[in-house]
């Protein structure tokens, strides 16, 4: 869904709906993608 975060893959899928404190406290992206959950932190 456009508020979801899914791994298919090698490919992480971020919906234009996601907050950007879960992508900021998301395991998934901490984990695959750590710079973009920590600059979402730093947004707005």
């Amino acid at each position: 869904g456009l508020d979801q975060i899914k791994v298919e893959g090698s490919k992480v899928h971020v919906g234009a709906l996601v907050r950007h404190v879960q992508i900021q406290n998301s395991e998934v992206l901490k984990d695959k993608l750590p710079i973009l959950a920590e600059v979402a932190g730093e947004v707005g």
